[in-house]
């Protein structure tokens, strides 16, 4: 009996306008972390945990990550392209992979890097047995935090605290009856909050390092990460 390889996919289609002139001529995936696109991380971070099946949902200047893939191709490695516009949602975009997936599968975006255990975070959404399990991380806050009491006076003065609730860091596990309530509106919000009404959302509590890149600044971030050997999302050899 053949096994069902776990499918990855990928949101690659937003514009990265916040990336400035970088996004003039590339996809916002395909900016560089040392030599390699940000996106490529992802993929390599994925396979070396097992998982190297992926569907890239397409959009702004989706032809050149076809492109580099097709011209820089990984041995092992299955990537299905899709096409699903510019202008799309997420849901939009999940919608166009259906007929390619079958039980369940991994979400992430293309601009997120962590350390998570691939295989764990699959293993508790089985176990939990609900339509979405989201990965949450307890961040520490960039700025110190002030308590005041109703006086005006500083009652508590924090700097940098490890913040109370978690942040959504995304890298999803997904059970095929996702596609039941994408018609309710987009992912992260009319999808979500459906799931939360409904109790079929569930969240796996990573205690490891995350990053996203949703600007230069945290391109250079990523890159100084690299180039000084302290890159967390380097499982592999």
């Amino acid at each position: 009996m053949k096994v069902q390889r776990v499918k990855t996919v990928v949101f690659c289609g937003g514009k990265g306008s916040r990336m400035g002139r970088l996004s003039e001529h590339l996809p916002k995936p395909l900016a560089l972390v040392g030599k390699k696109p940000v996106l490529w991380h992802l993929m390599k971070f994925y396979a070396a945990q097992g998982f190297d099946d992926f569907i890239l949902c397409l959009g702004f200047k989706g032809n050149k990550i076809r492109d580099y893939f097709q011209q820089c191709p990984e041995p092992g490695w299955s990537i299905k392209f899709l096409n699903t516009g510019v202008h799309s949602s997420k849901s939009e975009r999940l919608m166009k992979a259906k007929p390619f997936l079958k039980g369940d599968f991994f979400l992430a975006y293309a601009d997120d890097l962590s350390d998570i255990d691939l295989k764990a975070l699959l293993k508790f959404h089985k176990k939990k047995g609900k339509v979405l399990t989201t990965t949450g991380l307890q961040e520490v806050s960039p700025f110190g935090i002030i308590d005041v009491n109703r006086k005006g006076e500083v009652i508590r003065f924090r700097e940098k605290p490890i913040l109370e609730h978690l942040v959504n860091i995304g890298f999803m596990a997904v059970s095929e009856k996702i596609f039941d309530y994408l018609s309710f509106g987009d992912l992260e919000h009319e999808v979500f909050q459906e799931l939360v009404k409904r109790r079929q959302l569930a969240v796996f509590n990573h205690s490891g390092s995350w990053i996203n890149m949703n600007t230069l600044r945290q391109n250079m971030e990523l890159n100084e990460l690299w180039d000084e050997g302290k890159a967390f999302w380097k499982v592999w050899k």
